[in-house]
């Protein structure tokens, strides 16, 4: 687990797409608390960071395969505050 955090920061778009294969297989071994505290934030800083748009429509594709475990109150707070973050910057004039 933390190779995959490392990697989800550490930039490089390469090694961000690895680790984001790897999460949801991650996400069945794990328990929830601990992907919401550790992994999740890591994937959400890793969309709004992330010049490249691979990186960025794989961790949607990534959140979307998750989105039924992840609960309401998560998607709510964390991952619509991420994506409103990200619609900002891209629509910025």
């Amino acid at each position: 687990m933390p190779l995959i955090q490392k990697s989800l920061e550490c930039g490089v778009p390469k090694l961000q797409l690895l680790a984001l294969t790897l999460i949801p297989g991650l996400f069945k071994k794990l328990e929830y608390a601990v992907f919401k505290q550790n992994i999740l934030p890591r994937l959400m800083l890793a969309l709004e960071k992330s010049e490249d748009n691979t990186v960025k429509i794989r961790v949607l594709g990534t959140i979307q395969e998750l989105q039924e475990a992840i609960d309401q109150q998560t998607l709510s707070s964390l991952v619509l505050k991420s994506l409103e973050k990200v619609r900002q910057k891209e629509t910025d004039p």
